[in-house]
């Protein structure tokens, strides 16, 4: 890859591609786990496939691990499905992504909003 003054970038600064991986357990647990950096430009694609397993699932696990990078629009979509988890009566948690991903929570004062569980 080059960047915008056409000097080739290492690969350590490629960004890996953005996955969602869906498991379901037989006892109405949906597990959704985002991969690779969840931005603007990604956020549509994870709220579409959590909307697709709310329907199927009393409850959403959103597992944060795989996440490189997140900005305020994965956080607000986030927030926004905690939100909807509380008024609609389906349970949503996280499960705790790397340190970077993690501070957002804590400089937003949103670590105490969301249930962060074990993964």
């Amino acid at each position: 890859m080059i960047d915008d003054a056409g000097v080739p970038l290492p690969d350590k600064f490629l960004p890996t591609p953005f996955r969602i991986e869906v498991a379901r357990d037989g006892d109405g647990e949906v597990r959704v786990a985002p991969s690779g950096e969840l931005d603007m430009s990604t956020v549509p694609e994870l709220d579409s496939s959590l909307t697709e397993v709310c329907e199927s699932g009393r409850r959403l696990i959103v597992d944060l691990r795989g996440l490189e990078f997140m900005d305020s629009t994965g956080l607000s979509l986030l927030t926004r499905w905690s939100v909807a988890a509380n008024r609609d009566g389906f349970s949503l948690a996280l499960v705790a992504g790397n340190e970077r991903i993690q501070r957002l929570f804590e400089i937003t004062h949103l670590v105490t909003h969301f249930d962060f569980v074990a993964g």
